[in-house]
């Protein structure tokens, strides 16, 4: 969660493991691309959220008229989140605007 006011915040994000499979159907060819991805957060003035979390990550591309599309991405937590970043994550979300808390609802 990166807070706006807090201007020395950083991410810094990095992929690995990247694999692709292709299914070449006639009409319409897609592939799926599995990845890791390694999140890290530094300069939260709360030191809990300055954390580096893990996930697993699934892209989902269709082919139309010569040209992929990206279609679909999700990616999830590798491991669960330590308790202290999940409640200073739960406090921050707390501190947004309402239709920005709305929107994870």
């Amino acid at each position: 969660m990166i807070d706006s006011a807090q201007n020395r915040v950083a991410l810094l994000t990095t992929e690995s493991e990247a694999r692709t499979q292709l299914f070449r159907k006639p009409r319409f060819p897609n592939a799926l691309v599995s990845y890791k991805m390694t999140s890290t957060d530094t300069g939260h003035k709360d030191p809990a959220l300055n954390a580096t979390d893990h996930y697993g990550c699934l892209d989902t591309f269709v082919k139309r008229k010569g040209q992929w599309y990206a279609v679909g991405n999700a990616c999830s937590l590798s491991e669960p989140l330590p308790q202290a970043e999940w409640n200073a994550e739960k406090k921050a979300m707390g501190e947004m605007p309402k239709d920005v808390q709305q929107a994870y609802h």
